[in-house]
């Protein structure tokens, strides 16, 4: 049922969306019973709200309904009453802001303190946009905005009150971190850092209920019989400049790479076939899919790729999403596949975390691949996992 949905601000305005009812149900764990329902029309004006009026209590149900924020683990909590949350941009494309927002989101958590939204491309085709609170809404109740760059300034800073936090944008890459410098004062600042635990299972099933498309999309038709496997290329044309591709290498890993770890994912699901799908922003997936077939002809191995009307900036949601029903990924560093893995708990996720360059070639140094111990379950025998952990050990980071 697509209804109208009428944000309800501080000051009793209004602001209008079309949304279906059963998504936001569930994205806020909530029934009909939570809806206010005075009376339905269609094509209301906004001096007919009192007459006919479907309305979300998202600003003041939330907490009650137990969404969003938990009680913060922290022995110095930080006053929900007086301070909230928020973040600035990168300027990059879908991933750089979801990744900023996602940081925030953490530190809305993990405190107990309000998260104040701010939109960008995309977002309001995901649930975020409707159960979020709106920064351009409630920034006047906060007197002073304060730039956080360690985590103690929230408690140092939490003295002052009412208190806009505000979360600049950081990558979540340790050896971009490392490497390379942030935008301030021409670059020369090393960038700040505010871990996140993405581990967190009441932090990992919000987001899985905040990052969901607002509208119902097509997925996938996937192979049973097969491990199913995204592989994201990103190969930064029409987008990133040679900067980046100097000082983020490590978000463009060669074909290499790739090859190496199939070969690899081959091996630790022998013998069973593995079907890999070639997500990119590539304009020709089809002539990337004949170079792996290529390299890895005689091994059990199925490619397929998008056939036509691939470019860097159409198909965006469809891919992020699509990424999130395979088993497992194999990415470079870039913001987009790895939000995707925050909200998809991927049996194997492979990425390059350490690497340096030999004249022009980027050389990798090192692979992190994470193995979900409780999604073996599904596809292997008690004893075959424990087999595998052991011969394996040296090569994977197992996650419980």
């Amino acid at each position: 049922m697509l209804i109208t949905v009428y944000k309800v601000n501080a000051m009793c305005t209004f602001s209008c969306e079309k949304v279906h009812m059963a998504k936001v149900s569930e994205a806020l764990g909530c029934t009909k019973k939570h809806f206010m329902v005075y009376g339905v029309g269609k094509n209301l004006q906004e001096d007919q709200v009192m007459r006919y009026l479907v309305i979300l209590f998202f600003l003041t149900c939330l907490p009650a309904m137990g969404f969003g924020a938990s009680r913060p683990s922290q022995q110095r909590a930080i006053s929900p009453r007086k301070h909230a949350v928020t973040y600035t941009f990168s300027g990059g494309r879908f991933g750089d802001n979801l990744i900023s927002y996602l940081h925030a989101k953490w530190i809305s958590y993990h405190y107990g303190i309000p998260l104040l939204y701010k939109p960008f491309p995309y977002s309001d085709e995901l649930m975020l946009h409707y159960v979020e609170k709106s920064h351009k809404t409630f920034q006047h109740r906060y007197k002073k905005s304060i730039s956080i760059k360690k985590e103690k300034d929230l408690h140092i800073k939490a003295r002052h009150a009412p208190t806009l936090f505000v979360l600049t944008y950081f990558p979540e890459s340790a050896w971009e971190r490392k490497h390379s410098r942030n935008g301030t004062k021409n670059g020369t600042e090393h960038w700040h850092y505010l871990p996140t635990n993405w581990e967190d299972p009441g932090f990992r099933k919000i987001l899985k209920k905040v990052i969901y498309p607002v509208n119902t999309r097509e997925k996938y038709t996937l192979p049973a019989d097969c491990i199913t496997v995204a592989l994201h290329i990103r190969r930064g044309g029409g987008m990133d400049t040679e900067h980046t591709f100097r000082h983020a290498p490590l978000k463009f890993p060669q074909d290499n790479f790739y090859i190496a770890q199939l070969r690899w994912l081959a091996k630790f699901f022998a013998p069973q076939k593995l079907y890999v799908h070639i997500f990119t922003d590539d304009d020709n997936p089809g002539k990337m899919q004949e170079v792996y077939e290529k390299a890895l002809k005689g091994l059990p191995i199925e490619f397929n790729s998008r056939k036509e009307g691939n470019k860097h900036n159409v198909n965006v949601l469809e891919d992020f999403f699509a990424l999130t029903q395979f088993d497992c990924s194999i990415h470079g560093e870039s913001n987009f596949p790895v939000t995707a893995g925050k909200i998809c708990d991927y049996l194997v996720e492979i990425e390059p975390t350490k690497c340096h360059w030999r004249k022009n070639t980027l050389i990798i140094d090192e692979v992190l691949r994470c193995v979900r111990k409780k999604q073996l379950k599904k596809y292997l025998s008690q004893e075959s996992i424990r087999e595998i952990l052991r011969k394996y050990k040296q090569q994977i980071h197992v996650i419980p």
